[in-house]
């Protein structure tokens, strides 16, 4: 019942897309692979499955791998997968797999998507996609896609397109990175990055930390609900760089999204009400002679619209409001005396610090080890430390 082959994606012009080209199959734990049926019970609805003639069941279960698969007692004629992962042949037997091993993510292999581990010796290149339990690369990432259910370690660095941000990577529990630029990072884990981030936004539930020399973080939103760790902050350009911690990111990023719909709507309503008003006042002014009814007819519809994009801005502001009240109800629960910034060795201005909701702007270069916190008045103070 599993096409262990694979299949090309082709468009309706009857071309091969070559990124969804679909050469893994995956199978998933428990999953029917295949049926024994005596030649007596065949029947015509099974005649277009792939069939192979055996002398018995014995001869027939011996394909497959006793670690891979399995038979019931309800269903002895009935083989499942024991495991999750890709189905393959060797040597005449079939087993499965919960690794994948590729040279590079590209035009070869198309975008993977895989249950289970998948390990890449070289590059995944630009405008591919990878999705696995975890991903492991060996060279670098250029301007791709990676989500992983667990783990996304990357030996090279992640290097994305200038103000673009359409490099994105996205793990549940780990993400560890020789250098990033221009990205997109989300993390419900720590985040971990050898050599610097520049220019990148780093969204994580747990801590953010880039220390190994030279450490640099520059640019970009830098979100962690725990704490961030980094050597030199910022730039002597004054680049803008905004450090918080004490706050839940991924609600922050759904604020962040729902007043940019509302911002858009907005301006739409906006433009609406313009055209209305035109042509209510060309109505106003119409002759006998002018057709009145085309126009009463426009104004109609630009009037329904207006109510739609009314109703969608009043939707937003009620999903706004609910949103910011439960980030505030998080922050007064969550101890915000567990959440700091960690400079080790620099920090210039133009980088603002925040905490839960207070925030501090650096104006002045701060040399040393300092660390940000909130003080018992609520207040964003710093300390050095050894």
């Amino acid at each position: 019942y599993v096409n262990i082959e694979g299949k090309r994606s082709v468009d309706e012009l009857e071309k091969i897309d070559y990124r969804n080209i679909s050469n893994i199959i995956n199978v998933i734990k428990d999953q029917l692979i295949a049926e024994l049926i005596p030649e007596d019970k065949l029947k015509e609805e099974i005649s277009t499955h792939d069939l192979v003639k055996f002398d018995n069941f014995e001869s027939a279960l011996k394909l497959f791998s006793k670690d891979h698969f399995y038979t019931d007692k309800e269903h002895p004629n009935k083989i499942y997968a024991k495991i999750s992962g890709r189905i393959f042949k060797e040597n005449d037997k079939f087993f499965i797999s919960d690794k994948l091993k590729v040279k590079n993510v590209d035009f070869s292999t198309g975008n993977i998507h895989f249950v289970g581990d998948v390990i890449i010796e070289g590059d995944v290149k630009p405008g591919f996609e990878v999705k696995a339990r975890n991903v492991y690369v060996g060279g670098n990432v250029d301007n791709a896609k990676i989500i992983a259910g667990e783990k996304i370690i990357v030996k090279g660095g992640v290097i994305g397109l200038q103000g673009k941000f359409e490099c994105y990577l996205r793990a549940e529990k780990m993400i560890v990175l020789n250098f990033i630029e221009n990205s997109h990072v989300e993390c419900n884990g720590d985040v971990y990055v050898k050599k610097s981030s520049m220019h990148t936004n780093i969204f994580s539930n747990e801590d953010i930390v880039i220390t190994d020399p030279p450490g640099y973080l520059v640019g970009g939103e830098i979100i962690a609900k725990k704490n961030i760790l980094a050597r030199i902050v910022g730039s002597k350009w004054g680049t803008r760089t905004i450090l918080k911690v004490g706050i839940s990111p991924f609600k922050y990023l759904k604020l962040k999204e729902f007043l940019n719909r509302k911002e858009k709507r907005e301006k739409l309503l906006e433009e609406v009400e313009k055209s209305l008003n035109y042509l209510n006042e060309v109505l106003e002014n119409a002759k006998p002679s002018d057709n009145k009814e085309e126009l009463e007819k426009e104004i109609k519809e630009i009037k329904t619209k207006k109510k739609t994009f009314e109703k969608s801005i009043d939707r937003l502001n009620k999903l706004i409001e609910n949103l910011k009240m439960d980030i505030e109800e998080e922050n007064n629960k969550f101890k915000l005396d567990e959440a700091k910034i960690y400079i080790f060795e620099k920090v210039f201005p133009g980088v603002e610090i925040r905490l839960g909701l207070n925030h501090y702007k650096i104006n002045e270069i701060m040399e040393g080890k300092y660390c940000f916190y909130l003080n018992e008045n609520g207040e964003v103070n710093f300390s050095e430390f050894e």
